[in-house]
C-alpha cells in the first residue's frame, strides 16, 4: 500500500514525492499478473494488472525473484532457504546459505523481512557462512560461528535509497535521513568500501571500527516494527 513499506512511513513519503515531481506514475496496491504482446505493435508489451487495469509499455523490468527461484529441494519458506544458527541450510550440515537468498526472520529476529534484503545483512551473513564452510572441510564443526552471535550483536536494520546523485533516503532503524546528506553517506560508504576491497589501508581501518561499533549504535536507535499483513499459505 506505499513505498518502502517495511520502513518507517516518512521514508515512503519522501521518495514518493520524489518520483511524483518528476512525472513518475506510481502505483500502490496492485501487481503484474500476466505479460502478453500487445496487439497494437510488436515492440509493445501489456501489462495485466490485479485490478484488470491493462499498462502498455515499451520496456518492463522484473525486479523481483518469484518465490521459490533456485530453491529447489531445498527447505524454504516464501522469503528465502531456512537456515539454523550457523546458517547451515537444516537438513544440510555442509551446505549454507547466506545473503538474499536466506528466510530474513531467521537471520535478523525483527519482525521484518526487509532487514535481510540489505547488502549490509549480505555481506555479514556471507562473511560468517565462509568462515564456517572452512571450519567444516578442516573438521572443526564444533567451531562453527553463530550468527549475529550474542544478542548484543544483533545487527541494525541498514538500507540506502538513492534518488539521483545528490538526493536519497538513508535508514538506520527507526532514523531516517532524507536528502543531501544521505546522498553524502553514501557515496562515503560506496568509496570507503571500494578501498576496503581492494586492500586499500583507509578502507580496511574504518570498516573494522564500523563493523565493531554498528551493532552497538543499532541498539540506541529504537526499531521499527511495522505491522505486517498475515499471508495466506
Amino acid at each position: 500500500d506505499r513505498l518502502l513499506h517495511c520502513s518507517p512511513p516518512f521514508a515512503g513519503r519522501y521518495v514518493l514525492r520524489w518520483l511524483e515531481r518528476r512525472g513518475v506514475e506510481v502505483i500502490l496496491g496492485d501487481s503484474v499478473q500476466d505479460v502478453a504482446a500487445s496487439p497494437t505493435g510488436p515492440k509493445k508489451t501489456v501489462l495485466q494488472l490485479r485490478s484488470g487495469r491493462q499498462l502498455e509499455c515499451d520496456v518492463y523490468r522484473l525486479c523481483a525473484m518469484r518465490n521459490g527461484d533456485g530453491l529447489d529441494g531445498l527447505p524454504s519458506s516464501k522469503n528465502g532457504v531456512l537456515v539454523n544458527e550457523f546458517l547451515q541450510v537444516k537438513g544440510q550440515g555442509t551446505v549454507f546459505a547466506a545473503g538474499d537468498a536466506v528466510e530474513p526472520l531467521q537471520v535478523c529476529g525483527y519482525g521484518c523481512a526487509r532487514c535481510g534484503k540489505s547488502a549490509y545483512l549480505a555481506e555479514n551473513t556471507a562473511c560468517v557462512a565462509a568462515k564456517n564452510m572452512v571450519r567444516v572441510i578442516k573438521g572443526r564443526q564444533q567451531d562453527l560461528l553463530r550468527f549475529p552471535g550474542t544478542a548484543a550483536r544483533r545487527l541494525p536494520t541498514m538500507e540506502s535509497v538513492s534518488l539521483g546523485r545528490w538526493d536519497g533516503v538513508l535508514i538506520l532503524n527507526n532514523l531516517v535521513v532524507p536528502g543531501v546528506a544521505s546522498a553524502l553517506v553514501k557515496g562515503f560508504i560506496k568509496y570507503s568500501k571500494m578501498d576496503d576491497l581492494h586492500g586499500g589501508l583507509v578502507g580496511r581501518v574504518l570498516w573494522v571500527i564500523l563493523d565493531t561499533v554498528s551493532p552497538y549504535i543499532g541498539r540506541l536507535v529504537p526499531v521499527y516494527e511495522p505491522e505486517l499483513k498475515p499471508q495466506n499459505g
